[in-house]
């Protein structure tokens, strides 16, 4: 539900919605975001300890709150390394160590970074991927065992995005300096280079 207030209050605040004009629309989105969370709310209400056992199995505040504070500034960094240089040690969910793009995938993943820096003002969805990627990274910052990629696989679909939205901005630069054809070729050979080499792992 917090990614989709983030939506909404992004929208309010580049007057897209009115309250007058668009009444009916926002009590369709509350009442979908209330059934959205509806069956995960009940259950923590009827079973709190689904939630609050798991969050003293992996809290870092056992020892204290300053080595507790000290853990999240280093879970920080290492969940910002996920991406493209230190990946999660469990071989269950990936190849230890590995981060979660290859070389190329971290080209495009930049690409589409940077352009979705410069459009978050004017483009929603460009807004919501920083505050759905932020949300998920918590998971991995907030809990011992940094990065874990079984708790940051809700940030697989923006890192996507992301990389297919690098993947055409790099296609459109490369067009202006080359022509369509060899643009295309380019941009296509390092995307099947990206998936030869993900497969290949």
């Amino acid at each position: 539900p917090f990614l989709l207030l983030a939506a909404a209050w992004r929208l309010w605040a580049s007057g897209s919605i009115r309250m007058k004009r668009d009444r009916r629309g926002l009590a369709a989105f509350a009442a979908a975001l209330v059934v959205v969370f509806l069956p995960l709310g009940i259950d923590y209400f009827i079973h709190p300890f689904h939630f609050s056992g798991r969050l003293q199995e992996v809290s870092l505040f056992e020892a204290g709150l300053l080595p507790g504070l000290l853990e999240i500034a280093k879970n920080t960094g290492r969940a910002l390394l996920l991406f493209s240089f230190r990946g999660d040690q469990n071989p269950f969910l990936n190849i230890p160590g590995a981060p979660a793009l290859t070389p190329v995938g971290t080209l495009f993943f930049m690409c589409g970074l940077a352009t979705a820096l410069l459009r978050a003002r004017r483009n929603v969805l460009c807004f919501c991927l920083f505050p759905w990627i932020g949300l998920i990274l918590l998971t991995t910052i907030l809990s011992t065992e940094a990065p874990h990629f079984g708790r940051t696989l809700g940030v697989t679909a923006p890192l996507a995005l992301l990389a297919g939205l690098g993947a055409s901005e790099a296609y459109e630069w490369t067009r202006d300096f080359l022509r369509r054809r060899k643009a295309l070729l380019l941009i296509g050979g390092l995307f099947c280079l990206m998936c030869a080499w993900d497969l290949s792992l």
